[in-house]
């Protein structure tokens, strides 16, 4: 990493400390976004794949196994050792936590307001399965759509859900860039419950993939964005897609972004502290 850039991620941290909220969801007008933040969010509570899952990748953060990898957003392709894209590549433990509570809860949502229909959930970015898994396993009915252009990186993907049990997981082993509106065609029969963007950190990337994914929304859907102070590119991508129209209320996590889209929101975007 680029000492302008270990600069600018300080400075951006600092500046989240500063101004963000720690009001466990005071401030936060809407009932179903309060519940987010009150309940969810700031839960302490855990649950049984949680132990599972980390021990999955503490799993890979002891393996020296060699992969190839090709990183289109950068156009490095080479070598790496699992434990190394472990350390760098993966979500953390919290956010993976954020991740399962949402999918759970949208879960029980849409039981109760569409007739018992599963989700639909989409990954931009599959790494080595590890945030596949805690989108995977709140609700085995879920289908999980997860994209990755390295295909050792997915061997290794596949290996870890084979661990854990998991069975609802199809993965596209694909560019991306060339291949999210083909794969969102054919799962538009369902349109798109949950999404996580994860994959090329560019701002045109960024943009261009919460453009094909928001054709395939509706007011209940939620749009995660990962790392969105990872770099200026991306913190540029974030305060644009915060301004759409079609976007109603966002929440900044510093790690993440949470995008809604239903206009019964008051436009408004919030900046908590975990």
């Amino acid at each position: 990493m680029r000492l302008s850039q270990v600069l600018y991620r300080a400075a951006s941290f600092a500046m989240h400390r500063l101004t963000a909220w720690n009001t466990r969801g005071e401030g936060v007008h809407s009932p179903y976004l309060f519940y987010i933040v009150r309940m969810l969010l700031y839960d302490t509570n855990s649950y049984y794949a949680w132990k599972s899952i980390e021990q999955q990748r503490n799993a890979m953060l002891h393996t020296s196994k060699l992969v190839h990898t090709n990183d289109y957003g950068t156009g490095c392709s080479g070598e790496k050792k699992v434990q190394d894209i472990a350390r760098t590549s993966l979500c953390s433990m919290r956010e993976g936590q954020i991740y399962f509570r949402l999918v759970n809860f949208l879960s029980q949502q849409y039981n109760n307001k569409h007739s018992n229909e599963p989700l639909t959930i989409l990954e931009l970015g599959t790494s080595l399965g590890i945030s596949t898994a805690y989108l995977a396993m709140p609700d085995a009915r879920n289908q999980v759509i997860t994209m990755d252009g390295s295909h050792d990186i997915i061997e290794v993907a596949k290996q870890n859900w084979q661990q854990l049990g998991i069975e609802n997981v199809t993965c596209v082993e694909a560019n991306i860039d060339d291949s999210l509106a083909d794969t969102l065609i054919n799962i538009a029969h369902a349109h798109v419950s949950l999404a996580l963007i994860d994959a090329n950190h560019t701002r045109e990337a960024t943009l261009h993939y919460f453009d094909q994914i928001a054709k395939y929304v509706r007011d209940d859907s939620i749009v995660i964005m990962d790392d969105i102070h990872h770099s200026r590119e991306m913190n540029e991508a974030w305060q644009q897609i915060k301004h759409r129209d079609d976007v109603t209320a966002t929440m900044d996590l510093y790690d993440c972004g949470v995008i809604f889209f239903d206009h019964h929101y008051l436009k408004k975007h919030y900046k908590l502290r975990l």
